[in-house]
């Protein structure tokens, strides 16, 4: 058996945090989750009981549910991916919107090949923690930032390039965490790729923008979750010719046009 890690009871984790249709078009993140998507972390598991962040030596170790835990907005729902023609964005569903009590960060790992444990592609959001209005922890405006782990780096200050990040109410009231990254930011999300490997995490994050900051604990994580192909935007279907008046469609007597008259 597999040792599962528990996070350090010292530390408060009071954060309050398949395979998706292929091309889908980017407009604003969905309102729904889909039928079809990446992974899927039942609610209930934003324990810290979890490999915390070891996954790719130990095992990733999600889905250990308590009675009670301690997170909603870093409580991981359903993962899935979109794409267009110029950019790919990675969809987040979590039990209650954020921002949680305390700062969160969201990490998406995932690859092109299966060499990668902790994933060559990488969407990261920082998000601000709030109590009565009032942020904690991290200090800074809600920043997103996409990695090409492999030919660049993961220095939040060196490497990487910006995402724009979005978070909306579903219908169902839980939240959705959208990241969207250009696809020139990598050869890894070029139209044709497929993704796999695809693991997130959340976790409870200190500091403050543009100055050393630190996370602490992994408070939730997923297992391994299924491929994904980007296949850009939707192939149009082609449309049959017009014919002209007084023309019909067919075959053998029903094909054809009437004779004009006089």
């Amino acid at each position: 058996m597999k040792r599962l890690v528990i996070a350090v009871a010292s530390i408060a984790l009071l954060a309050s945090g398949l395979y998706a249709p292929v091309g889908a078009k980017q407009t604003e993140p969905p309102t729904t989750v889909p039928d079809t998507v990446v992974l899927e972390d039942p609610f209930g598991d934003a324990n810290g009981l979890n490999d915390q962040g070891r996954g790719g030596t130990i095992g990733f170790q999600g889905d250990n549910t308590t009675p009670v835990d301690a997170g909603n907005a870093s409580d991981i729902g359903k993962v899935w991916f979109t794409d267009d023609a110029t950019t790919i964005s990675a969809h987040i569903q979590t039990e209650l919107p954020p921002p949680g009590s305390q700062g969160l960060r969201y990490d998406v790992y995932t690859a092109t090949n299966d060499d990668s444990a902790l994933g060559c592609v990488r969407f990261v959001a920082f998000i601000a923690g709030v109590t009565q209005g009032q942020t904690t922890t991290w200090q800074g405006p809600d920043t997103a930032k996409f990695f090409d782990a492999c030919n660049d780096g993961t220095d939040w200050f060196a490497n990487g390039v910006e995402a724009e990040v979005k978070i909306t109410e579903l219908e169902d009231g839980t939240g959705l965490l959208t990241i969207t990254a250009s696809k020139d930011a990598s050869p890894f999300v070029a139209t044709g790729q497929t993704l796999t490997g695809t693991t997130v995490t959340s976790r409870a994050i200190v500091g403050a923008d543009e100055v050393f900051w630190g996370t602490i604990a992994y408070i939730d994580n997923t297992k391994v979750g299924a491929d994904y192909l980007i296949a850009g935007p939707p192939v149009p279907e082609e449309e049959e010719p017009k014919l002209p008046p007084g023309c019909k469609k067919g075959k053998g007597k029903k094909k054809g046009c009437k004779k004009k008259e006089g």
